[in-house]
């Protein structure tokens, strides 16, 4: 019988004084006034895992409210899109904001874009597959324009106001 050795784990102060970068700049967790109202607010760096961490935060934050798995499934799949589009735009820092208020959570995202971006092409097509798809999963989205950027949300409806 052969014995494998496996390397034993560095040493702590080797650890210690190795850098590491947060993917994560800041993160918030908030309950409003109204005992229902959840929300929470994390600043993202552009890296290509940031569409991962939102849509892990969005599991997180809907999983306080024990919300369907269909409106869990579509608020997590916006959150990642919406990182996304970010990410592969606007290469800055970007603010995510999940909110969930009465029957409708709504998932902003704001970057330092500068403005609409192109949304369709003159036959009516839309250019990005990624909003088409918010487009079909939520009941309301849009962009717009901000001082220092751009916003872009999309709004999930769920419960009995729910289609």
């Amino acid at each position: 019988m052969r014995e494998t050795v496996t390397p034993s784990p560095q040493p702590l102060a080797r650890r210690a004084s190795a850098r590491v970068r947060p993917l994560a700049l800041s993160h918030r967790a908030a309950r409003s006034s109204d005992a229902s109202d959840v929300q929470i607010s994390i600043r993202l760096r552009p890296r290509i895992v940031a569409p991962s961490l939102a849509r892990n935060r969005a599991r997180w934050l809907c999983a306080r409210r024990s919300l369907t798995p269909e409106v869990v499934r579509d608020v997590v799949f916006i959150a990642g899109e919406l990182v996304a589009i970010s990410v592969r735009q606007v290469h800055a820092p970007l603010d995510l904001d999940i909110r969930i208020a009465q029957a409708t959570v709504t998932v902003r995202v704001h970057d330092l874009g500068a403005g609409r971006f192109a949304q369709s092409t003159p036959n009516g097509v839309g250019t990005s597959q990624s909003l088409q798809l918010i487009r079909c999963v939520a009941q309301s989205w849009g962009v717009s324009v901000t001082e220092d950027g751009r916003e872009l949300w999309a709004s999930v409806v769920f419960g009995r106001a729910r289609r």
